[in-house]
């Protein structure tokens, strides 16, 4: 179970715009992580695993299952190497459809994979299928923003 304690957020120094989710991001998705004391967390995205990161500074309880289909080295997914209780699954989330059906519902979900209308909708609707009947998912940038 997350503590109701201070929010962690790495942030890395110097700041370079537009490489991870902005630091106003950060702090809402934190909260509402730890507000809703999260115990089954899945991120859709991982990227370089900041997000990833902060998820398992802030429920220290929690599982924490990660997708992307790349592999970037960083330090977060460094410090991550080896935690039991985070996996960083590097592979299609869509196309484990069938795993995750079978394993416990999420009560997290946080969508942040492919910015592309087609996969947004999938994932979406793969989320609503694997999310506890209590639990929430979040979008973040989904919408196409130039990049």
């Amino acid at each position: 179970m997350c503590s109701t304690a201070d929010l962690i957020v790495p942030v890395p120094y110097p700041l370079h715009a537009g490489e991870d989710a902005p630091l106003a991001d950060m702090l809402f998705l934190m909260n509402m992580v730890k507000g809703r004391k999260a115990k089954r967390i899945l991120e859709v995205g991982t990227y370089r695993a900041r997000t990833t990161y902060s998820f398992y500074q802030n429920c220290p309880e929690a599982e924490i299952t990660s997708y992307d289909i790349q592999k970037l080295n960083s330090k977060y997914r460094d410090l991550l190497a080896g935690q039991s209780r985070v996996s960083l699954r590097l592979e299609s989330f869509q196309e484990d459809e069938n795993n995750l059906k079978k394993e416990k519902p999420y009560d997290f979900i946080f969508i942040d994979g492919s910015h592309r209308l087609e996969d947004v909708v999938r994932d979406s609707l793969l989320a609503f299928q694997i999310v506890s009947n209590e639990g929430v998912i979040i979008w973040h940038d989904y919408r196409c923003n130039g990049y």
